[in-house]
């Protein structure tokens, strides 16, 4: 966390003709929030304070900052400032993420005579759901998105999904993502790819899992109309054709 550099003025005194330095108390000093969760499939994570940290000011002033992954440091960003709500007692709130891309972010609440810093570095679990072929209409296909301890699950969030839909899951921890289905719906073959990812910060991984389908057979071309049967003709066919002949002339 970045620290204020503190300046502290003296003040002399004389007694029993004794120098003494006395510090003044310091004019600010620097408070952490710590998110909540380590990880969630709400892009609305709490936030609150350690015991024994002063209450946020009625006026505080809000910044939202990146981290320079070269530096380290916090500077002021283009990304978007995720709503932060503080709660009735002044002690924590929420702040919604769901605009914000996977990073290292800071957000300073200043009082003025101090300040307050909650550092938010998230990585992003994506899964979206794909469907080949003809399925059943508007269906919604069940599956398991896990977080696990070596092989096995020790945490399960249970979604529905639409071909097309996705769910997203935050992660403030270094934590091992997978999904696997539970209704395909009668596909005859499910695909999942990437379903695997150990988080890293500012990684967005996108797990896709696709159910597949036969193909309805092609409605029949319609049928071309029989042609017209020819008009019957008035002269008979034993009729030979009348052949004139012309007349010869002599001289």
């Amino acid at each position: 966390m970045r620290k204020k550099l503190l300046g502290a003025a003296g003040v002399l005194a004389l007694a029993s003709s004794t120098l003494v330095l006395t510090a003044l108390p310091a004019s600010a000093a620097d408070y952490e929030f710590e998110i909540e969760v380590y990880e969630s499939d709400s892009p609305v994570v709490g936030w609150s304070k350690p015991n024994g940290n002063p209450d946020i000011c009625e006026d505080v002033e809000i910044e939202f900052l990146e981290r320079d992954a070269a530096t380290g440091d916090f500077n002021p960003t283009d990304v978007a400032a995720p709503e932060i709500v503080i709660n009735e007692f002044r002690n924590g709130g929420t702040m919604d993420l769901s605009g914000v891309p996977a990073g290292w972010y800071q957000v300073r609440l200043d009082c003025g005579s101090f300040d307050f810093e909650i550092e938010v570095d998230f990585a992003r679990y994506i899964v979206t759901k794909q469907v080949e072929g003809d399925g059943p209409e508007d269906a919604a296909f069940g599956m398991d998105v896990m977080i696990l301890d070596g092989d096995e699950a020790y945490k399960t969030y249970p979604i529905e999904l639409k071909d097309g839909e996705s769910a997203e899951f935050y992660d403030f921890a270094e934590t091992h993502w997978s999904v696997t289905e539970t209704d395909d719906g009668g596909a005859k073959e499910v695909r999942i790819a990437n379903a695997e990812f150990i988080s890293e910060v500012g990684v967005e991984h996108t797990a896709t899992v696709t159910n597949v389908f036969d193909s309805a057979a092609p409605d029949p071309a319609p049928e071309e109309p029989a042609a017209d049967a020819p008009e019957p003709s008035d002269e008979s066919e034993d009729e030979a054709p009348v052949v004139k002949k012309k007349p010869s002339f002599t001289g």
